[in-house]
């Protein structure tokens, strides 16, 4: 599976009219190209960022829905005067998920890390083996992990049922982040956010 992240940021105020945009813009155009696998919105109501991701089957379906992207991402940019900050793509490497649906109002925390082109590899082992001491914290609900092999980017994001739940979990997962920044060869930058909207299709079962 591929994803396409969008991040962008307008005044914290206009967060409400940037999930009701997600959902009557972007997620109707996204749910008619083909290979669409789901979609989730993260916010910062404080910051005003917000980031839009949308899941695909393969490579081919992320490449053929670029307009569709560029179209959206316009509009939803004009209607609540948000600065478009980062498009980027990954090959998702990791989907670890608690038992349930994926579901929406929970909360997430998201590391963001460069690793240099030889080591990527060795960080998705290394963050694999060590997938299940984070699924067993307290109301962890995903683990997940993407990658762009020609730049090195790298994104961990981990699912958390309550905010509390999260913070709770800092002290458990600060040891873990610091020894996933030295297999990549660089520290990650750590933020958090709600997640907003949540949607997810189960893929189709092989034959």
């Amino acid at each position: 599976m591929y994803v396409r992240i969008t991040g962008v940021k307008s005044a914290p105020d206009r967060i409400e009219q940037g999930i009701a945009n997600f959902e009557q813009q972007v997620l109707p155009a996204a749910r008619q190209q083909p290979g669409y696998m789901g979609a989730a919105l993260l916010v910062n109501r404080d910051t005003g960022e917000a980031t839009g991701v949308t899941y695909w089957e393969s490579l081919d379906a992320l490449n053929a829905s670029e307009q569709m992207g560029i179209q959206v991402r316009t509009q939803a940019a004009g209607s609540m005067e948000a600065d478009v900050l980062d498009v980027d793509r990954f090959e998702m490497v990791m989907a670890e998920r608690a038992a349930g649906e994926a579901k929406s109002h929970t909360f997430a925390r998201v590391n963001e890390l460069y690793a240099e082109p030889g080591r990527i590899d060795e960080l998705i082992v290394f963050m694999r083996d060590n997938a299940p001491a984070v699924m067993q914290q307290k109301g962890c609900r995903a683990l997940l992990m993407g990658v762009n092999r020609m730049t090195g980017r790298c994104f961990v994001n981990s699912i958390w049922e309550t905010a509390a739940d999260r913070e709770a979990s800092e002290a458990a997962v600060t040891g873990l982040r610091k020894k996933a920044g030295e297999v990549a060869g660089g520290q990650a930058r750590v933020t958090l956010g709600e997640v907003a909207f949540v949607e997810l299709k189960q893929p189709a079962p092989r034959v």
